[in-house]
């Protein structure tokens, strides 16, 4: 929901782990990393967000498990003031991802943004 310079959202993010290590992603633009997931749209549940953007970004279906984490954020982003608050939910891929912990595992465009996951 947008109001003048301000934004609120409903994020879903994905506790995606292998081993040690857990998948992260950013936009190439970006300088920061998070994890997997997007924006929750109208009557969508948090879990079925995720188990759509999963599949839109890196091309395959996963497994939501339970939710781990509610956590509320306050930054500027694009010339932005956001307020988010997202859920994160434990999510298992059914196909196998490559890992590696120094390298770039996957790239994607998500609408404007080119992405590329580690």
């Amino acid at each position: 929901m947008d109001s003048g310079e301000s934004r609120f959202q409903l994020r879903a993010g994905a506790l995606i782990r292998h081993g040690d290590h857990i998948l992260i992603h950013r936009a190439l633009t970006d300088n920061f990393w998070s994890l997997p997931g997007g924006r929750v749209e109208f009557h969508e549940a948090g879990a079925e967000t995720l188990a759509r953007e999963i599949e839109e970004e890196i091309g395959g279906k996963a497994t939501i498990g339970p939710l781990r984490f509610i956590i509320e954020n306050f930054f500027e982003f694009a010339g932005r003031r956001v307020h988010e608050v997202s859920v994160y939910y434990e999510a298992e891929l059914l196909q196998p991802f490559p890992f590696h912990e120094t390298e770039i595992v996957h790239r994607v465009k998500d609408g404007n943004a080119d992405l590329e996951f580690r």
